[in-house]
């Protein structure tokens, strides 16, 4: 019987330290392939936690400013004290202002041509006193810290009780407010209403967080709000790996210069 001899070439096939060679390879493009995405999905995340850590401390400023500017508007000038703040410590801030839709604004509020009749009104019990639409309605409002929340809230002049709130700003570290007097003293607290109606200026500083913590990040800092330079008071070192960011605000309230 004839013997039949193998001979090595193109269609002999792969040897097994080139099947090795080339499994080693593959796995190796694969892990480059793998870890690129991983650090690109890692730095869109980061990105987007900062952009919504960043809109939420918009959003807080706008309603704010807004809103606190108002702080003890009267539509009375013969009663300049009917509007004022109600409430002032480091975390809360609650005071009124007359509603500015009334019948003695001199604005065309309902757009009819006429301006100031009796009937032109919001048709709103603004201060929940059971009443719609009475001349000089006050609305009192309160800004406070709860949690990591900052909520804005209507307040029933006759009960106290919180009658609407609101989330303006979400995933908030810290909330501070900073007042000035017309004499020039500071402080984040008043205790006193006569210390409260000489409020001249509020100072805001918001400390805002990423929802998560931001991979290859710790945060180190040191964050100053606007009492620290006569209080001294300092946020942080967290040493977590959460990202933040202070922003800091004095919004003049222009109906409490008397």
């Amino acid at each position: 019987m004839k013997k039949v001899t193998r001979t090595s070439g193109p269609e002999s096939g792969f040897t097994m330290v080139e099947m090795l060679v080339a499994i080693f390879i593959g796995m190796i493009v694969i892990a480059l392939i793998v870890t690129a995405y991983w650090s690109q999905t890692r730095t869109n995340r980061n990105q987007q936690m900062t952009v919504e850590m960043q809109q939420n401390i918009r959003a807080g400023l706008f309603f704010l400013q807004r809103d606190i500017v108002m702080a003890g508007f009267s539509d009375d000038p013969s009663n300049p004290s009917e509007g004022t703040i109600t409430g002032a410590t480091a975390t809360s801030l609650e005071f009124n202002f007359a509603d500015p839709i009334c019948e003695e604004d001199n604005i065309d509020n309902d757009g009819d041509g006429d301006v100031d009749e009796t009937l032109e009104k919001d048709g709103i019990d603004n201060n929940g006193d059971g009443d719609i639409d009475e001349m000089n309605e006050l609305e009192t409002i309160r800004f406070r810290l709860s949690g990591n929340d900052i909520l804005r809230e209507l307040i029933e002049d006759t009960t106290g009780n919180v009658r609407q709130a609101e989330t303006i700003a979400s995933d908030i570290e810290e909330l501070e407010f900073f007042y000035t007097l017309d004499n020039g003293n500071t402080g984040t607290a008043f205790a006193t209403q006569a210390n409260r109606d000489r409020i001249t200026k509020v100072g805001v500083s918001i400390l805002a967080r990423t929802e998560s913590n931001v991979m290859g990040f710790t945060d180190r800092q040191v964050y100053r709000p606007l009492s620290n330079a006569s209080s001294g008071v300092e946020w942080g070192p967290y040493n977590d790996h959460i990202r933040r960011e202070l922003v800091t605000t004095t919004v003049l309230c222009r109906n409490m210069v008397r």
